[in-house]
């Protein structure tokens, strides 16, 4: 009865077409066999790993009892603490490593695949299944592999992919590449180049932490992801250039990745750094505990300043803000910057207004300066002399106040005379008009619109022409007697 029973459930399980073969050794190697996909995983013997040594060689496919199968993983553990084997080959057909699959395989010293693109689709499921990790040395078809060029196949580079891999001295990723994973290179020690191109838009963690040998990256500004310490332990790196437009600065996951890095380094755009005016804020830490910082430039782009952004960045003397209107900041955004030492610079007209704005009044030299794209300013004090009349209209001779003064529109047919004050006070903002002369009197109208800007427009006052756009400046500070 039992035997019926047994036979009866065999007949069952092969029925179904599920039937699987474990632990079967074929030319040297043990397997594991899915009859219903007809694939293959490498595995061990039984309970205990198996004694691979020397150089062993996968095979693409295997012939189990006249039924050939693809092999598509090894498996957990498969060559697990073997200490002998010296070299392996992987063929394309294997998509998955397993966990600890190469783990303990301390003489392992050559990893031989067919192919790098396949090689790029493997996801790995932690650094003791990468041999790579191990073996440090990296060949295809038998040939060692120093200068990596990466096919355009390849829309993504996985995780550990190349990890560990200290034979490899450049790297070139073609624009097919969208995506680099997590610890893709990590500790590639060798490695002193890589070229990323603009296609790739994030950049997972450890991506390239511990590549001592790089000493200079360019972030395209399609990256828009760079996930923490992805840079991290580099220290041969002095040049990280961020390519204008870009936004990582949005991120603390994207700043840090970097400033880590960068820490008491000098590093090209973050030692004396410039944000794009692609941004329009910055994120929670981003450049905290950066203390070779030096100098820092804020667009007027950014709106909004997230918490300890500049938190212990000790080596600041200069910060740059041309936001007209103080961003909303708490009292850590600066903590730890010396604020008599380092000067803040934002618009000149705008100096009351961070003079008497928490977070930004705290810095004892706060200077007003132009902001690029506005009116260029005079900056040799002298040009423009302004003269002040009391309120009786008594010219206050002994109170001329020389000041930096705007650079007159140019205008066609026209030649400036000076400026003139129209209004205000020695003490707070004044108001001035450019005042110009025809150099045809004769033939000038009474009034005459610029065709180069329409919003100018010059009236007749007697014999001189009015420009009828006013400007409006704040002098506190700026009074020479």
């Amino acid at each position: 009865m039992k035997k019926k029973i047994f036979t009866f459930f065999l007949a069952l399980v092969a029925s179904a077409g599920i039937m699987f073969a474990s632990d079967i050794q074929v030319d040297g190697i043990w397997y594991n066999f899915d009859s219903s996909t007809q694939t293959a995983t490498v595995t061990y013997q039984g309970s205990s790993y198996t004694d691979y040594s020397g150089s062993v060689v996968i095979p693409a496919s295997v012939t189990y009892l006249n039924v050939t199968y693809s092999v598509t993983s090894i498996g957990k553990n498969a060559f697990r603490s073997c200490r002998s084997l010296t070299s392996v080959t992987i063929p394309n057909s294997v998509t998955s490593i397993g966990e600890r699959a190469f783990d303990g395989c301390s003489g392992l010293t050559k990893v031989n695949i067919m192919d790098i693109a396949a090689w790029c689709n493997i996801a790995f499921s932690d650094s003791g299944s990468n041999p790579l990790s191990i073996a440090k040395h990296l060949y295809v078809n038998d040939e060692e592999v120093t200068e990596l060029v990466i096919p355009d196949s390849v829309t993504s580079i996985g995780e550990h992919v190349f990890e560990n891999c200290a034979c490899l001295t450049s790297v070139t990723i073609p624009n097919s590449v969208t995506s680099i994973g997590s610890s893709a290179f990590y500790n590639c020690s060798g490695l002193t180049s890589v070229s990323i191109p603009n296609s790739v838009t994030s950049i997972g963690y450890y991506a390239f932490s511990g590549c001592s040998g790089l000493t200079s990256v360019t972030i395209p500004n399609s990256v828009t992801s760079i996930r923490t310490w992805a840079f991290l332990r580099c220290d041969g790196l002095t040049s990280v250039i961020v390519e204008n437009g870009n936004t990582i600065y949005d991120s603390r996951d994207n700043c840090n990745a970097i400033i880590e890095t960068a820490t008491n380094k000098l590093i090209a755009g973050f030692k004396n750094s410039t944000i794009p005016n692609s941004v329009t804020g910055i994120g929670d830490y981003a450049f905290a505990a950066y203390s070779g910082l030096s100098s820092i430039e804020i667009p007027n782009s950014v709106t909004s300043i997230g918490a300890d952004v500049f938190y212990n960045c000790s080596g600041l003397t200069s910060v740059t803000n041309y936001a007209s209107t103080p961003q909303n900041i708490n009292s850590d955004v600066f903590y730890n910057v010396n604020k008599s030492t380092c000067t803040l610079y934002v618009p000149a007209g705008s100096v009351d207004a961070y003079k008497a704005a928490k977070g930004w009044k705290d810095f004892e030299n706060i200077v007003g300066v132009d902001v690029p794209g506005e009116d260029p300013v005079e900056t040799i004090p002298g040009d423009y002399s302004i003269y002040y009349v009391d309120k009786e209209n008594q010219e206050l001779s002994d109170e001329v106040v020389t000041l930096h003064v705007p650079v007159a529109p140019s205008i066609t047919g026209f030649t400036f005379l000076k400026w003139v004050v129209v209004g205000g006070d020695l003490v707070d903002t004044i108001t001035i008009q450019a005042v110009y002369e025809a150099n045809e009197p004769s033939s000038a109208p009474a009034v005459y619109t610029n065709p180069a800007n329409p919003a100018q427009k010059l009236i007749r006052n007697g014999n001189v022409y009015i420009l009828t756009e006013d400007k409006t400046y704040t002098i506190t500070g700026l009074q020479v007697k």
